[in-house]
């Protein structure tokens, strides 16, 4: 519907009214029969951050990381995770984008949004799936649309404390963003998918957008000592640009 002519602001209006519908409930014990929820827990997101550390910065750089490099980045992760873990849980689709949303026009509400490939969903913060949305790896967003969207959401939600939310957004976006990161340059080196690299510079705008969220500037420090500005993006020692 967005390549064809769609408003965008409208099929994002209806979109994020899905979640706040979803969110208006704490997260199912069930899936579907015999598929349990499991929590988004630590474990799980600092085996996804591993993925930079593992995946992209010898891409990157060129080298594997160091030691200290994996256990400061883990250490400072699980101090930036513990807001969101602390948060009430609610169902998290956790591959919230336009691909994955299916438009039905002739349903009414939140009926009108399809969804698809929420197989991997689990109960975590309900800053996920609204991060996912806006910042999307796949397409651009203008920014009033994103604004407008969260906005929508916050207005959905009047009882949410501001302040403690806007650091929860900045946390789980960046976290996504490291993840994924991880994930497309392991598509391109271990899977030899290399179209996976144009949508890094877009993910890394992302990324350190979120990074300047105070609540994340031991993390801004880390990134901007051990992958700085100049090797994100498309990973230059495997003979791509910045």
């Amino acid at each position: 519907m967005l390549t064809r002519g769609g408003d965008e602001r409208d099929l994002y209006a209806a979109a994020v009214d899905v979640l706040a519908t979803l969110h208006a409930d704490a997260a199912p014990a069930l899936l579907a029969p015999g598929m349990p929820l499991y929590p988004y827990d630590e474990i799980a997101q600092i085996a996804e951050i591993d993925l930079v550390t593992e995946w992209f910065l010898p891409v990157a750089l060129g080298r594997q990381a160091a030691d200290d490099e994996i256990a400061e980045h883990r250490a400072l992760w699980r101090g930036a995770l513990s807001i969101p873990l602390g948060a009430p849980a609610v169902f998290v689709h956790r591959d919230y984008h336009a691909q994955n949303l299916i438009w039905l026009p002739q349903r009414e509400g939140v009926a009108r949004v399809g969804l698809i490939d929420f197989q991997d969903a689990v109960a975590g913060s309900r800053a996920q799936d609204l991060m996912h949305l806006v910042e999307d790896a796949r397409r651009d967003i203008t920014s009033e649309t994103a604004a407008a969207t969260v906005q929508r959401y916050l207005d959905a939600a009047p009882n949410l404390d501001r302040d403690r939310f806007s650091a929860e957004m900045a946390i789980v976006a960046a976290q996504r963003n490291a993840r994924i990161v991880g994930v497309f340059a392991r598509l391109y080196k271990r899977d030899a998918k290399p179209r996976y690299l144009a949508h890094l510079p877009r993910v890394w705008r992302y990324l350190s957008r979120d990074l300047e969220h105070p609540v994340l500037a031991p993390l801004k420090a880390w990134y901007d000592k051990t992958l700085p500005q100049d090797v994100r993006g498309r990973p230059r020692t495997e003979g791509a640009s910045a």
